[in-house]
């Protein structure tokens, strides 16, 4: 038996019988929506966070694999502002109505010895939602 979905239906296929039963999933209650959204803001800020940590944190390194980091972070962060890609920088703070400046002035200004501050914007205590 395979289960298959496109998203409103859902089709249970048997091998045996070769049937196929569709099924119509019901639509999520409104405030899961809402509980879905905020916790894929919540997941796209924390992105930007760790990629403007990764470029802080790794500037100036001697070690190899933390200049390929600084590099990817930065090529990432203040690389050609493309959005037809939904998950590159200029795309996600398009979605979250942020200006792309903002994260790259921070990054810039940003004293790799007190990177901890970046570290902290994600880490107050709140509520599930």
């Amino acid at each position: 038996m395979r289960v298959m979905s496109n998203g409103s239906t859902l089709a249970v296929i048997d091998g045996e019988t070769r049937s196929v039963q569709l099924v119509e999933m019901e639509q999520p209650a409104p405030h899961v929506a809402e509980v879905d959204a905020v916790r894929s803001r919540r997941l796209w800020l924390c992105v930007i966070r760790q990629a403007i940590h990764d470029f802080v944190s790794t500037k100036g390194s001697d070690r190899v694999e933390k200049r390929k980091l600084h590099s990817e972070a930065k090529r990432w962060l203040f690389g050609e502002d493309d959005l037809t890609l939904s998950n590159s920088y200029a795309s996600l703070c398009l979605e979250l109505g942020i200006p792309t400046s903002l994260g790259r002035q921070l990054a810039l200004a940003m004293d790799p010895k007190k990177v901890w501050r970046v570290e902290m914007l994600g880490r107050r205590k709140r509520g599930r939602v």
